[in-house]
């Protein structure tokens, strides 16, 4: 894998999926070398060959593998299959000509649009795989793969003079048949994964343990939270077409908040970022490109949400985690931490996890965050003592400089200019 840590600006690659009768149309809408399009007959990947991948490769518990297994191979075919798809005739070489356009610092962002198709959202189009360059693009930092959902309202980087402070929701409600989690080993292990950025004053990271959605709404109303990070079930009915977190009611009971109704809870604070650790947290229905819990959530105004769109191990969750977190905290955009972790993953013991996570973005581009008095992991010492040392706004502001809530004045409204 060549070295693409200098890479830190990005150019897009808009392309949209249309349907046309029985067949789909790739359109090019906004690339450095201008537009193209492109028409292929059907699906890409058939349904069942997507579960047998789901099944027999990212198994729960995977002994390690290596990138010549079998296992290896199955995930290049696929990959193979839906870059063969996506990039032909005129969009081909619309990508690699807006490749060669990009300079040596810059990267070339694939945002991909299917709203207008949402049965080809539940493909996993982060195996995309170029045979030629042996490469999958979802792995490289010059071409972080993002799907992308225009909703208007732009977006701009909400400003951060602090920490960033994370809240981690955890549910386990007692219902039959679901899979017990280690939810406390896992907060216990993330913490001790960013204990670095903690101690230095850069991530602030707290739980809400065993939570219903009024005491996650309670807990917000309390404190601002720049980024939620959930860790529990989720679940798809089919039937309502719809996706589902599952939180704690009373007695551990279950209690299952769709994505509609969790954005409504975070739509008036700062939340800027949700991260899914649960099953189902990325699917959605044919039907409806917002029915799942990620694409409900970014319809409400969140400007980016990773899910999940297959099981993912611990190991890989924790891998995960401990990159992206790091990355965000050191100012990096949100589409290349997410494949500086999925690199992370690569190296735990079941590698092709990497495709697991997915990421849904509404801003325009992947910087989330403006770190005021913040210079990256080396600086971070004394990014932290800047911030310590900085004076107290007024009190007019209703906001101490970590951005939590003065006891004695209401929070103003949500804005893209924050603590």
């Amino acid at each position: 894998m060549s070295d693409e840590s200098h890479i830190h600006k990005y150019k897009d690659f808009d392309v949209e999926i249309l349907k046309s009768g029985s067949s789909y149309v790739a359109r090019v809408l906004k690339s450095p070398s201008g537009e193209a399009r492109c028409g292929f007959d059907k699906r890409p990947v058939a349904a069942a060959e997507l579960k047998r991948f789901a099944q027999e490769i990212l198994i729960r518990g995977a002994p390690a593998r290596r990138v010549d297994r079998p296992d290896a191979a199955a995930a290049k075919r696929l990959g193979e299959k839906l870059y063969a798809a996506l990039f032909a005739g005129d969009v081909l070489t619309c990508y690699e000509r807006s490749l060669q356009q990009c300079l040596d610092t810059e990267g070339l962002r694939v945002r991909l649009r299917f709203q207008l198709c949402p049965e080809l959202m539940n493909i996993p189009w982060e195996l995309l795989y170029d045979r030629r360059n042996d490469n999958f693009l979802g792995m490289a930092p010059r071409t972080p793969i993002v799907r992308y959902m225009e909703l208007g309202q732009p977006i701009s980087p909400l400003i951060v003079s602090g920490r960033l402070k994370v809240l981690v929701v955890t549910a386990a409600p007692r219902v039959q048949g679901l899979g017990s989690l280690k939810i406390k080993s896992e907060f216990r292990d993330l913490k001790k994964a960013l204990k670095e950025l903690e101690d230095v004053g850069r991530v602030e990271i707290e739980e809400l343990n065993g939570a219903s959605i009024q005491e996650l709404h309670d807990r917000l109303n309390a404190k601002v939270f720049h980024v939620i990070h959930f860790i529990g079930h989720g679940t798809f009915d089919e039937d309502r077409g719809e996706g589902s977190l599952l939180f704690e009611g009373p007695g551990r009971s279950r209690q299952d908040v769709s994505g509609a109704q969790l954005g409504i809870v975070l739509q008036s604070h700062r939340t800027r970022l949700v991260v899914i650790n649960s099953c189902d947290g990325a699917r959605t229905d044919a039907a409806d490109p917002f029915s799942g819990v990620a694409q409900s959530l970014v319809q409400k105004g969140i400007p980016a949400v990773v899910g999940m769109q297959f099981s993912i191990t611990d190991d890989a969750a924790l891998a995960f985690s401990r990159v992206f977190y790091r990355s965000i905290a050191e100012g990096v955009p949100v589409d290349r931490a997410v494949t500086n972790a999925r690199q992370s993953i690569m190296l735990a013991p079941n590698w092709l996890e990497w495709a697991t996570p997915v990421l849904y973005l509404r801003a325009e581009h992947g910087d989330l965050f403006d770190f005021r008095n913040a210079g990256g992991i080396a600086g971070l010492q004394t990014a932290a003592t800047t911030a310590s040392a900085a004076p107290r706004p007024s009190r007019q502001s209703g906001f101490g400089p970590d951005g939590d809530p003065q006891p004695d004045l209401p929070a103003p409204a949500f804005s893209s200019a924050g603590p």
